[in-house]
C-alpha cells in the first residue's frame, strides 16, 4: 500500500511514529540539502536515520515535497495523480475479493471513462489483486490482503489520473462503488 494521503489532519502522526515532529524533519532535511535531492533519496536519507521505518520515510517525504511546492495533494513523484479509498468488511477475505471481481464483471465505464480491456485478476501469496485499464491511460487496482480471519479490508487505488481536478471525480465514484458493493455484499451492514 502507499503511504496515507498526506494532509495537516494526519501531519501529527509522524510524532508519534518517529519521536519527531514533522517540523523537525523538515528542519534536518533542509539541514542536509533534500531540497535538490530526488525523492529516492530524501525517503532513503530518512530510513538510514534508523528513526523512522521505510513505510514511514515515503510519508514524510511526500509531506516534505508538498511543504517546498515539489508536488500537490495527491501528486506522485513521476507527476501523475492518484486517489485511494478503503473499506473494511468484516467477512473472510477469499469471500470479499471473489464477490469484488463477481460484482464488477459487467464494469465497462469508470466515471464515464471506458475501461480498455477484461479485468486483470491474480494472487500471490499474500495477496488478491483486481486491475483494470481505462482509456484516457489511468489504471485501477483493487488489492486485498489475504488474511484467515473473518475481517479484511479491501483498497481500491486509481493511478496515473492527468490533473489534480480529476482526484475528486474519482474518489468520489470510488466511494460509491465501494459502498454499492458493501450494500450487495451485506445487505444487513456487517
Amino acid at each position: 500500500m502507499l503511504p496515507m494521503a498526506v494532509t495537516r489532519e494526519n501531519i501529527g502522526k509522524v510524532r508519534e511514529a518517529t519521536g519527531k515532529s514533522f517540523e523537525a524533519w523538515v528542519t534536518w532535511l533542509d539541514s542536509i540539502g533534500a531540497r535538490g535531492m530526488p525523492h529516492k533519496e530524501i525517503a532513503e536519507r530518512i530510513g538510514k536515520t534508523g528513526e523512522a521505518s521505510m513505510w514511514w520515510a515515503q510519508t514524510i517525504t511526500v509531506a516534505y515535497e508538498q511543504e517546498i511546492g515539489r508536488r500537490v495533494p495527491g501528486q506522485n513523484c513521476d507527476g501523475d495523480f492518484s486517489v485511494s479509498v478503503n473499506k473494511t468488511f468484516w467477512r473472510s477475505s477469499h469471500d470479499v475479493f471473489a464477490a469484488w471481481v463477481e460484482f464488477n464483471a459487467d464494469l465497462d465505464r469508470v466515471d464515464g471513462v471506458s475501461v480498455v480491456d477484461e479485468p486483470n485478476v491474480t494472487e500471490t501469496e499474500k495477496w488478491y489483486y483486481w486491475r483494470v485499464r481505462l482509456s484516457d491511460g489511468s489504471q485501477v487496482t483493487a488489492g486485498m490482503n489475504k488474511t484467515s480471519g473473518e475481517k479484511c479490508q479491501l483498497g481500491i487505488g486509481h493511478e496515473k489520473l492527468n490533473t489534480e481536478r480529476m482526484i475528486e471525480p474519482a474518489r468520489a465514484f470510488w466511494k460509491q462503488r465501494i459502498a454499492q458493493f458493501g450494500d450487495v455484499l451485506s445487505p444487513d451492514g456487517k
